[in-house]
């Protein structure tokens, strides 16, 4: 670290990413989180009306939301619907946002999720966001561009390599005159800007309408193939997963995902061990469910079910711990999840360990240990391995060690104030509903885990002493990549009619694979691969 003033002070303005003239935590993390450098694309130096740059290649226009190799599995009708008729109007970020930063101190709970279905993105955005440093080295330009003009990084996990796509910050409206699309919280502009160029990268926003969850973590997080527990049902065995090896076949479709079997169903106990470890490792981790709610209470932004216990069927969470306490005479085994709706209370997990469980004055120890205080509506809360198992179908692992602790589990170490950086949290206005008696926990018995190749180098983060806590030998172990026979090919390229007056796009053939998976069409939720 330099120490002369004139270093100084060009370290700050380097770091500094919202201007605010101080260098917080996670902007001083973003030091320790390698920034890819990829070429810039050339493009057309084009301008529109008021000056300033203008992608020729992704114009304002309605081909850029619409356009669609197969219209009715992406859902072009219902973005049409909510849309209107005619031509979509578009506005910059920065008069979107007047005076505005393109971040002011990033936070899971900066994404607010618009008419289009891609929580799967979203979601994994937001996972990211865990993370801060990873989110600025996503931009090449770090503050507002007066030009309009970003380039961001975006990971082709075919290539193994990091790749750059330019954009300009046209941004569509809805009726409303508010984002069609995602809705940032605040006057900043990450969010928008890092959904329109996904929409770039896959061909248009409606085909980033819908898509299995860890096909986002792998354009976001330098990370060729995931891993997958799944239930594999309805009917649904909680007791039982299925590990997944998760790879993208075709980098720029979102549907070509290729779910290879990486070994025999397992027990429920082991996912629990290879959790714990993945954690101590500092790994990105996730969760979502395909389960019928028990009972519905509402619906989300693209009509997922959502349980009156607050979790989503169909929505992507991430996972922010999984591990151990012993406490009050047992042994606890804990998950913490944040769910990225922060702002929802109906979304919130409202049984056993929620933030007004009625319980809690039984478990001192725990609600130490869990850092329980004042009830916020953050997104975040913590759940029983037994209540996740049963309530989620599938939980992911990005095998990717991350260099910093995930924001969640330093927020508790604050104390909030109105006026800190990064206290993006919400008050409940009410108590959560009344949680069933704990059932009795039994000791855990684990099977041998494999030799770890490498020590990590991450050490999780911690006030809380615990005794006996169990230790792990190893983090699970990858299987090679699944391979495939050829990539998609294509008859011919895309065509579309004239942006004035525009017209469904015509295409001469879908994307074919010749294995080990075909698509005839995007999947379904039946399936248990579309995530909204």
């Amino acid at each position: 670290m330099p120490a002369d003033p004139q270093s100084l002070a060009q370290t700050v303005q380097q770091y500094d990413m919202d201007g605010n003239g101080r260098i917080s935590f996670q902007e001083f993390m973003a030091i320790f989180h390698p920034a890819p450098n990829p070429p810039k694309p050339n493009v057309v130096p084009a301008v529109a009306a008021d000056g300033k740059f203008v992608d020729q290649t992704f114009p304002p226009n309605n081909n850029s939301i619409f356009a669609s190799p197969n219209p009715a599995a992406d859902h072009v009708s219902d973005v049409q619907s909510h849309a209107g008729p005619g031509q979509v109007r578009w506005i910059r970020c920065s008069e979107l946002c007047p005076g505005g930063k393109l971040f002011n101190n990033v936070h899971p709970n900066d994404i607010a999720q618009g008419v289009l279905g891609d929580c799967w993105f979203l979601a994994a955005l937001a996972g990211l966001a865990e993370f801060e440093g990873a989110v600025f080295h996503l931009f090449q330009e770090k503050t507002v561009q007066p030009d309009g003009k970003y380039t961001l990084n975006i990971y082709n996990p075919k290539a193994r390599a990091w790749e750059a796509i330019v954009i300009d910050d046209f941004i569509p409206l809805g009726p409303d005159s508010q984002p069609l699309m995602a809705k940032p919280q605040g006057n900043e502009m990450w969010v928008l800007l890092c959904e329109k160029a996904m929409a770039k990268w896959f061909g248009s926003y409606v085909q980033i309408q819908g898509a299995y969850c860890l096909v986002a973590y792998m354009l976001l997080s330098e990370c060729s193939q995931t891993r997958a527990y799944s239930q594999q049902g309805p009917p649904y065995n909680s007791e039982v997963y299925q590990p997944m090896d998760v790879t993208l076949q075709d980098p720029k479709n979102r549907n070509s995902v290729g779910l290879q079997p990486a070994g025999p169903p397992v027990r429920a106990e082991q996912v629990w061990g290879e959790l714990v470890q993945a954690d101590q490792q500092n790994f990105i981790m996730c969760a979502w469910t395909m389960k019928d709610p028990p009972v519905q209470a509402g619906v989300g932004a693209s009509g997922e079910a959502i349980a009156t216990d607050g979790i989503v069927k169909g929505h992507a969470y991430s996972v922010i711990t999984a591990r151990e306490v012993q406490c009050d005479g047992r042994l606890w085994k804990v998950l913490q999840v944040r769910n990225p709706w922060g702002a929802n209370p109906q979304a919130e997990w409202k049984g056993t360990l929620c933030d007004n469980w009625p319980q809690w004055g039984q478990f001192p120890e725990l609600k130490q240990a869990l850092e329980i205080g004042n009830a916020e509506l953050d997104g975040m809360f913590w759940m029983t391995w037994d209540d996740f198992k049963n309530r989620f179908s599938d939980v992911g692992v990005v095998p990717k060690q991350m260099a910093v602790p995930k924001l969640g589990s330093v927020e508790g170490m604050v104390v909030a104030s109105g006026g800190q950086k990064h206290d993006k949290k919400f008050k409940s206005a009410g108590g959560g509903a009344p949680a069933a008696p704990l059932p009795a926990m039994p000791q855990p018995q684990y099977q041998p885990q494999p030799q770890m190749l490498q020590q990590p180098q991450y050490v999780q983060p911690s006030r809380t002493v615990y005794a006996s806590a169990p230790t792990y030998a190893a983090a699970p172990t990858y299987a090679a990549p699944a391979t495939y026979a050829a990539p998609a090919t294509y008859a011919a390229p895309m065509t579309y009619a004239a942006p004035a007056s525009y017209a469904a796009p015509t295409y001469a053939a879908p994307a074919t694979y010749a294995a080990p998976m075909t698509y005839a069409a995007a999947p379904t939720q039946s399936m248990g691969y579309r995530y909204a």
